[in-house]
């Protein structure tokens, strides 16, 4: 857990740090492109359990023929990759995974936003709780 801490820390320095028993949570800006909006995301990490990632600031919104974001969890946490696929443990650091798959998967919706396609493929378990996945 610590290396996690400092590694992000170091690699985002505009992160900051909540701890609150064995879970860390940050809440840092992110803007996937040059032209793209700076989304304000907060993670929560705890060794039991995978990253949790929301869009805090601004909201996401619904496409253009009013649907919702694909690639969220019914929390409402962004879908990065499949928990029970081994793309993410504890050994990957966060700084060098989530947070860049945060801002990747923000560049999608992006286009999504605009085209009403999304272009990030991937494969989202609809209806399923983050909360039942541990990494």
């Amino acid at each position: 857990m610590f290396q996690q801490l400092i590694k992000v820390e170091s690699t985002y320095p505009g992160f900051t740090r909540s701890w609150d028993a064995n879970e860390v949570t940050w809440t840092g800006t992110v803007t996937p492109t040059p032209i793209s909006e700076t989304y304000t995301v907060k993670i929560e990490y705890s060794l039991e359990e995978a990253p949790r990632i929301w869009v805090i600031d601004p909201p996401l919104q619904n496409g253009p023929k009013g649907e919702c974001p694909p690639h969220l969890y019914p929390e409402g946490c962004l879908c990065l990759y499949l928990p029970k696929a081994g793309e993410f443990d504890r050994s990957r650091q966060i700084a060098h995974t989530i947070i860049p798959w945060t801002a990747l998967w923000l560049y999608y919706y992006e286009i999504w936003l605009a085209t009403g396609e999304w272009r990030g493929g991937g494969k989202h378990p609809n209806g399923q709780s983050l909360r039942r996945n541990s990494v």
